[in-house]
């Protein structure tokens, strides 16, 4: 036979369902949060060919002077929920890959001693990306002519 619930199980229950509500709140907070902050809405040169984590560790660096291993860390493993995210140090390792795909570009990534990482000119990446993103897209001119064809 079930017993009632007493007043403190009750309490304990009530202050349980408010907790996992306020962690739900806060998780997506801190997502939002996260997206604000890793980078500008650019599009990443495709010949470039940088993997989606790859990516992930080099949109912060457009959107910010210097970015710390820290906030790169979060940008990269934001949206892993499943407890088994790595070292910190592994950001060590995607700058290093980065800088190996991005030299050809003349892309610096460089380490900034004690604070982080910035790119070389970061302006200048960000308008060549703009530039190179803006050449993909159809003019209006060629737009409107396309459907005056149709």
């Amino acid at each position: 036979m079930h017993e009632p619930e007493t007043l403190t199980e009750k309490r304990q229950r009530l202050i349980i369902e408010e907790l996992r509500d306020e962690v739900h709140t806060l998780k997506e907070t801190v997502r939002e949060m996260q997206t604000q902050l890793t980078a500008p809405a650019l599009t990443i040169p495709v010949v470039w060919r940088l993997t989606p984590s790859e990516h992930a560790a080099f949109a912060p660096l457009c959107g910010r002077d210097v970015v710390t291993k820290e906030a790169m860390y979060q940008a990269m493993y934001a949206m892993h929920d499943d407890g088994s995210l790595p070292d910190l140090k592994m950001v060590d390792v995607w700058v290093c890959k980065l800088r190996k795909k991005l030299k050809p570009f003349g892309i610096q990534i460089l380490t900034v001693w004690g604070r982080g990482y910035s790119l070389g000119d970061r302006l200048a990446v960000v308008s060549q990306i703009r530039l190179l993103d803006n050449a993909c897209e159809p003019s209006p001119l060629a737009a409107q002519r396309s459907e005056a064809a149709e």
